[in-house]
This record gives structure tokens, sequence and C-alpha cells, in this order.
């Protein structure tokens, strides 16, 4: 028999992805807390189903196919190379009715290979770090990313009462700098992103010795997740018939009142015979309004299937629960192992809304950052793939003196934590984005200096698309008059907010107007330069000034029921071009020293040549051929994917829309 301490190791793991963030200071303040988000970003899953007989199970913390190859993890600083075993513990609270089958097969999680991996099973006493021998043990001389599986030549029987280690090695690989050992990979994989909220105190283990003696040291409170280790088990304490809901997601979690709300969930056969037939009962706040009869037929593997049903009519605005439950299997109504028998998700419902306009991204940059020329790439990808962006240019002095920086722009880049995470760092309509791996730090602004920018670009593309699931409750149109011998210019922001605004913006919302400059030439750093410098370097969306009042947002001005007007006068000054100039006004939550990173995104946003107008809707003939429609929607705002008979609103590839009349 082996003792081992079960020890909390907190300090020298870390989470990143490839080609992440690559500079940053922390200097400045940061007052917004960190919340749980109301959805997380679940990008690039690999599933990869393992060969099941028809008595074996998948034994784990999850038991979905799911990977998400973005969550690649790694020992950290001052971890030298060498190979290190890991682990997770399977309690039996956990084992359950497995009791009595045998671990036949495992199966282990990669983001990248690790060149051979040895993988074995052990009995452990959690109380006193006492472990057996081996139990049963498989070597693979090649691993690879995603799913890698093992099958025992000798199967372990699962004994009543025990915990047991399932363990896989892997090959960290370190480089010595500057006094300190710096991790050269990453391919541990957790479950965090696929399944959120499921860490637990023997979910993550590793060996070692990490200065308290080489012990196996528990992950514990990194908030990473589990290690994705799950084992297969032939047989068990089962009953004859059980079904398992796991997972239920809403695919629109915001649907007017009378329309389908499509949803997702995770549906197996848990016990010895297969059922030929069940029913799930859908119900819309506890009242049943449908039932699936065998929506798919039934495995030991768990299955995602697609649903949905129709909201009720009169339903009120705002959350409502949709729970999905199992009403009989094979005619008959379940009485046994019915904890796992239900499964539920949130519906936001709504009666009207506005045509969203644009989507707002706050880059925090500096002259003097040598890889902010990567980030002000990745917008500018992000720009040409939507067409929908309204990009400002924050300017920082964190990395050194910048002609750019106002006043205002240090006060964003202090409030929304820019300045502790290190530029070039962006804000996507100020949605916080809950993510370890784009987001470990916790800030509304992530790192966005990134070598491969056509993939970041995409992601952080599909981020707007989850921050704008909610629809635009508050119209944003801009009309601007200049002077050009005063240079007074005079904004008026002003727009219809929908029934439903106080319910899902608030009345506390907030409009902030911003003005923007392009073509402003000055030195900038460039790592990727020869001379480290590019002195005719291009600045564009430069933050020149905040026309509100207040540099996070003032009070919506009412006039009348349904309409709002704000107007500002500023005075242009005399080195700024107003031919180059631009203003961006949005609507959104309000911002203060006690908000929350999860409750200041913006609903709505707009752009407009200064002395020019925008109303988000263009009726002239588009001549430009070479556009696009990216977005189409019906007068009231919702989303079609084709033309609908009457109004349609078409949203192009340039940013600009247009009405067309559908007969």
């Amino acid at each position: 028999m082996k003792k081992f301490f079960l020890g909390l190791f907190v300090i020298l793991f870390s989470a990143t992805v490839a080609n992440a963030q690559k500079s940053g200071f922390e200097n400045a303040r940061q007052l917004l807390n960190k919340k749980t988000a109301k959805t997380s970003l679940k990008a690039n899953k690999a599933p990869s189903r393992i060969s099941l007989e028809s008595d074996e199970r998948i034994l784990g913390y999850y038991t979905t196919d799911d990977l998400d190859l973005t969550g690649g993890s790694s020992l950290g600083m001052n971890t030298a190379p060498g190979v290190y075993p890991v682990s997770v513990v399977f309690t039996p609270d956990v084992i359950g009715n497995f009791v009595g089958g045998q671990i036949t097969k495992v199966r282990f999680g990669l983001s990248e290979p690790v060149g051979p991996s040895s993988v074995y099973v052990a009995t452990i006493d959690i109380n006193s770090g006492v472990m057996s021998e081996h139990l049963a043990e498989a070597r693979l001389e090649t691993t690879a990313s995603g799913w890698n599986d093992v099958t025992f030549d000798t199967p372990v029987t699962i004994e009543p009462n025990t915990s047991y280690l399932i363990s896989y090695e892997y090959a960290q690989e370190s480089t010595y700098s500057m006094g300190q050992y710096i991790a050269n990979n990453y391919p541990l994989l957790v479950d965090g992103s696929v399944n959120p909220g499921g860490e637990t105190q023997y979910g993550f283990m590793i060996y070692g010795d990490f200065g308290q003696g080489t012990d196996w040291y528990t992950m514990t409170g990194q908030g990473y997740g589990n290690l994705c280790v799950q084992a297969v088990v032939k047989g068990g304490t089962f009953i004859d018939e059980d079904i398992t809901l796991d997972g239920m997601s809403a695919v629109n979690t915001y649907c007017k009142n009378g329309e389908k709300a499509s949803f997702t969930f995770g549906i197996k056969s848990n016990g010895n015979i297969i059922p030929s037939s069940y029913t799930l009962d859908v119900a819309v706040d506890g009242n049943v309004v449908s039932t699936l009869d065998t929506p798919v037929p039934l495995s030991n593997s768990i299955q995602q299937v697609s649903a949905g049903v129709t909201l009720p009519e009169g339903l009120s605005a705002g959350s409502h629960v949709v729970s999905l439950s199992v009403a009989t299997i094979n005619g008959n109504k379940p009485v046994e192992n019915t904890n796992d028998d239900e499964v539920s998700t949130k519906v936001n419902t709504y009666t009207e809304s506005v045509p969203r306009v644009m989507s707002l991204v706050e880059q925090y940059t500096s002259t003097y950052c040598g890889y902010c020329p990567l980030g002000s790439e990745l917008v500018a990808e992000l720009q040409a793939i939507r067409g929908d962006i309204a990009w400002v240019s924050v300017h920082t002095s964190q990395m050194g003196p910048d002609v750019f920086v106002t006043d205002a722009g240090t006060t964003l880049a202090d409030m929304f934590g820019a300045s502790l995470i290190g530029i070039p760092a962006g804000a996507f309509n100020r949605y916080y984005i809950d993510d370890n791996t784009l987001n470990s730090r916790g800030y509304i602004p992530v790192g966005i200096g990134y070598d491969d920018i056509p993939t970041y670009a995409e992601m952080f593309s599909d981020i707007i698309n989850e921050s704008n699931q909610m629809p635009a409750f508050a119209g944003v149109d801009i009309s601007t008059d200049y002077d050009q011998v005063t240079r007074q210019l005079t904004v008026t922001v002003s727009g219809n907010i929908t029934a439903d605004f106080a319910t899902y913006v608030g009345n506390d919302a907030a409009l902030t107007v911003y003005l923007t400059e392009d073509g402003l030439v000055s030195t900038q750093t460039d790592y990727s330069l020869p001379g480290r410098y590019d002195e005719d370097y291009v600045h564009n969306n430069v933050l020149r000034a905040v026309v509100s009042e207040n540099v996070f947002g003032d009070p919506l001005t009412m006039t009348g029921t349904g309409t709002y007007s704000n107007t500002y006068t500023v005075t242009l000054d005399s080195e700024w071009n107003a031919d180059n100039m631009h203003i961006v006004a949005f609507v959104g939550r309000p911002v203060g020293d006690n908000s929350s990173a999860d409750d200041v995104w913006i609903n709505n946003t707009n752009m407009a040549k200064v002395g020019g107008s925008s109303t988000g809707i263009d009726d002239s003939v588009i001549a430009d051929k070479s556009l696009t429609e990216v977005a189409r929607y019906t007068l009231d705002g919702t989303l079609v994917d084709r033309p609908v008979k009457g109004v349609n609103i078409v949203k192009m590839s340039d940013g600009s829309t247009r009405k067309v009349v559908v007969k």
C-alpha cells in the first residue's frame, strides 16, 4: 500500500490558449465586481463516441461526449519539465448504482498530444490518503487531441463503500527563463465550459513535489472544473427501466408570446432494459402544455435532442421556466430513481422590439504597446466579417506617453479593468465573457493580442452574437448639425422604446455618446517589424471626447410615451478634422462603483458622421453590388432567416440598413 497526502494545490496552475495575450502591466484599480454570467461560451466542442456494449455505461462527473478544445491547461510558473500523473477520484456517492459493475475502459481528453501515457485504476482512502497498488493499467504509446481511449485486459470490479482513483500521465514542457520555469504546452482538458458548476473536490488532482513534498494535490477551488476523465462500466445494480435527463438549454432565450421556444436536452437509458417507448411532458411555469412521444430511440449513451414548445399567449414579460420531465416509460409512470427525471431552463418573453443597428467594440490600446497592432488587426477583421461594428479605440498611458490619451479614456480603462489585464484588450457590447480561456481575470475587457486573427475574430463574432441574444428594446437615431465656422457640433440622439424596455433594460438605463476621429498618423511600437516601430501608423476610430455629460452615460430624457430625445452641444478642437469624425451613441445598463460585471451590457448602438445622421434605416437604393445581406428583420425587430410578407429591414455587409417591401 502507498500513502499520499491529498493537499491543496492553489498557486502553480494556470489556463491559457495558443497564441494568447502577450503583454500587460498591473497598475490600476478595478471597480466592477465579478458575478456569475447569464450564459457561458461553449466553443469548439469535439464529440467522439466510445464503443459501448448493451450493458455498459459511462461513469464520470459528466457523461456527455463533449470536449472544449479551447480549454487547454497546464502547470504554471516554476514547474520543471517532466512527466506528471493527473487523476480524478470517484467516491461512493458518485459511483451509486455502478457498484457491482466492472470498469472495462477509461478515456481522457487532451487539447494537444502528450506523447505516450500510462493509465491506471486504484482504490484510495480519502480520509487517510492510503492508495492501493494498481488494479488495472494500460499504456498508450501515442496520444491525440480529443478523447484518448484505453481498454483494460483485466476489468476492475467496483466494490461498495470504496473510492476509485483513475490516473493518466502527461509530459509537461517548460522553459527556464528569468529565474523561473514557464509552461510551453497546455494539454490538460477540464470540463468547466461543457459542465459549468460541476467542479468537485476530487475531480482534478495532480501528483508531484510542489513545495510540500511529493504527494497528490487537489485542485479544488480553482474554478476550472474537473479533468475530462470517464470510466466505462459493465453492469451494476440498476433497475430494469430508467431514463436520465440532463443538460436542458434554451436555444432562443428571448421569445415572443405565442412563438416557439426551442431547446436542447440530453437523454439516455439508465436501466437494464432499453425502453422501446417513453413520453416526456413539457411544462411552462409548472403547467404541462405538450408531450413529446419517444423523440429519439434510446441507448446507454447520452444523446443530445432538439425540441421546442409554443409558449402560451398572455405570459407576462419576463423570465419563465420551461421544464421537461419523464411521464411514462413503456406506458408506465416511473416510481424509482426519479431524481434525474426532470430538467429545466429559462426563457424570457417580450411583446415587441426594435431593429438592432450596430454592436459596440471598445478597443484599449497604446502607441507604445508593441502587440497592440495585433488587436487593431483583429477588430478590423471582425468588422469585415460582420459589417455592424461601431469601433471605438480608447488609448491608455499604461505603456508610456500617448498623444491620444484622454481623461475620459483613462476613466473607462480604470473602471473596466483594462489597465489591470493589460493591452491590447477589447470589450464587446460590454458583455461579461464567462469563459476561463478567454477571460481568466474576470473583467469586462479581454485580451485581443492574438496571432491567429481569423480564428479569434470568428470567436469574438460568436461572442457578439451571444451578447445580442436579448432583442433591442430602444432605438438609437442620431442627427447632427455642424457649423464649420464656429466648429460647434450639436448632436441629438433619440428613439422609440418598447413596452418591455423597463423589464429588460431598466428605467435607470443610460445613454452614452462618444466622438471619434479617423486618419491620425503617429509612431506606433510594433514588435512584428524589424525596427519595432512604424513611424507612419494610421490610427482610426480614436476616442476624442465623451459628448454625454457623464462618461458612463446620462439618463434618457423622455419626450412622450415610448420616446426619448437627448441633445448635446460641443465645440470641436481646432486640431480635429471634422470630415474624419463620427458620433457613436449607445443605450445600455448604467455603470457605477457598485456595478456588477454582468450588468453593464449595451442593448443598442448606432454611429453617424459628424454633420450627418443615422436612423439605422436607409430607404435609398444601394448601387454597390458588392454589398451583401447579413441579417433581415421584420418591422418590429424580429430576426428572420428569409423574406416575410410586409416591410422587412435588411442589414447590409457595410453596416447600413434599408427597408424592403415583400408582397
